[in-house]
């Protein structure tokens, strides 16, 4: 590596993972906490061989891309490394093979796979029944819309257990918790792995079934098979029973639901304990279906919801920015009205974590994103796009007034004291810049530029606000 020893040193220093290539892509300089990260002195190795193996092909395209990068832009990509544990790292990498002060491809490495299982863990309470494991009924509206988009002949079945409210007041919840989770699993059982079902747990004792490829003739069977299994004395002698009705696929959510719970209600209406299919002649019975479809509506949106905010702070994550940015610069374009991003990232963060242990700093960086919340107008929006980098959009806002809010943000989080080990306080490097639909292309440009005047803030002395085109103004 051409770096000399002062750069060499602070990097040492920094507690980040740090890599630096050479033209060949081989690692040319290591910190001592990448060694750590990859559980193995890197420096002679092709950087490649360090990604496990099912990654090494989008980790190749990623790195073909950094040496065309001019030296203020960065790409990110995330993968999982070839090492014990299979971390996931979400690696930045910076073209400067130009500066002879690094003289190659400079690769920051974190490690994210925390941050995934947050997120996973999240998805999975989104989607899952916490008493019987079953997925929700949100999980089935979604396949049964997959379903319709492929013009299946499938079937949609409705399960619901007869008079089950008897078991409760006879045996107590708790035992009836327990049918409950048996029934569940008499259903996964009886449910052949060809059929390629979706079951899910959609309320109280009220169970749906997806069969994507199975016509309602043929599902028959196999729900009388099930409701057979159900019946069996459970633990404690306890004997209830089910039905079931039919529909095909139909050309909507709705209806389908609809179909199905008019032959349920025959069917229990019957007496109960058996399957029946639907036909246009069944009589309906729309309470229970509109009950069924305005509890799929809530846990639709509930799993929206999560997607689209990040699980730690709980405001807009990057997916919500990528997706709003887009439309406002839609709307921007055809109407010739301005706009603005404010880049921001903490200064020297990563020693709140290291220094003060992982949840002060979670804590921590939680308390940020309220603090500039209560800086913001109505209107403007702040998200987490990564570790401790935030944005903040500013519809209708030039470039001037982008900057007043950037100042509003850092007197805000001053006046917050939020105190860091070494440097007394949180501080955060802003960089603003603006789509007036003169200069940039487009968002991605947008946000390209205000992070390059974030990093120019950075170069300035940190608590910074530097806009697009400028230098750093100095603290206000």
């Amino acid at each position: 590596m051409a770096a000399g020893p002062d750069l060499s040193l602070l990097l040492r220093l920094t507690g980040t993972a740090v890599l630096v290539c050479d033209g060949d892509m081989r690692v040319a300089f290591a910190t001592p906490h990448a060694e750590r990260l990859l559980g193995r002195p890197p420096v002679g190795l092709e950087v490649t061989s360090l990604v496990a193996d099912e990654d090494r092909g989008v980790f190749t395209a990623y790195l073909r891309r950094l040496p065309v990068l001019d030296r203020d832009s960065s790409a990110f990509c995330e993968v999982r490394l070839d090492a014990p544990g299979r971390t996931v790292v979400e690696v930045v990498g910076a073209n400067h093979i130009g500066d002879p002060a690094v003289a190659g491809i400079v690769l920051v490495l974190h490690d994210v796979t925390h941050h995934l299982e947050r997120i996973a863990e999240a998805q999975r309470r989104a989607t899952t029944d916490p008493l019987t494991g079953l997925a929700k009924g949100l999980v089935v509206n979604d396949r049964l819309r997959q379903a319709r988009r492929t013009r299946s002949t499938g079937s949609l079945a409705i399960v619901d257990l007869d008079r089950f409210e008897v078991v409760n007041a006879t045996f107590g919840h708790v035992a009836g918790d327990a049918v409950l989770w048996q029934v569940a699993r008499r259903i996964e059982a009886a449910l052949p792995a060809e059929l390629a079902a979706t079951c899910a747990r959609t309320g109280g004792d009220e169970f749906a079934i997806l069969l994507p490829a199975t016509p309602p003739t043929d599902a028959v069977a196999v729900l009388e098979g099930m409701l057979e299994a159900v019946a069996a004395p459970h633990h404690g002698g306890i004997v209830v029973r089910a039905s079931a009705g039919i529909a095909p696929v139909g050309p909507d959510d709705a209806e389908s639901f609809r179909a199905a719970d008019a032959a349920l209600y025959v069917a229990k209406a019957g007496g109960g304990g058996r399957v029946v299919v639907y036909d246009p002649g069944l009589p309906d019975h729309p309470t229970r279906a509109a009950a069924q479809i305005a509890v799929l509506t809530q846990e639709k949106e509930e799993l929206a919801r999560q997607a689209f905010t990040d699980p730690l702070t709980g405001i807009p994550n990057r997916r919500r920015f990528d997706e709003e940015i887009r439309a406002l610069d839609a709307r921007s374009r055809r109407d010739g009205r301005p706009y603005s991003l404010v880049f921001l990232d903490l200064d020297r963060f990563g020693v709140v974590n290291k220094m003060l242990g992982q949840e002060a700093g979670d804590a921590t960086l939680r308390r940020v994103t309220q603090v500039l919340g209560v800086a913001l107008r109505a209107g403007d929006s702040i998200y987490r796009i990564g570790g401790e980098e935030l944005v903040v959009i500013l519809p209708d806002t030039p470039l001037a007034d982008g900057v007043r809010a950037a100042e509003r943000m850092r007197g805000a989080l001053a006046d917050s004291c939020l105190p860091h080990p070494t440097d007394g306080r949180v501080t955060a490097s802003y960089g603003v810049a603006t789509f007036d639909g003169s200069v940039h292309a487009d968002h991605v440009a947008v946000l390209r530029a205000a992070n390059a005047a974030m990093r120019r803030a950075k170069a300035s002395g940190r608590d910074q606000i530097v806009a697009e085109g400028g230098g750093a103004p100095g603290a206000s």
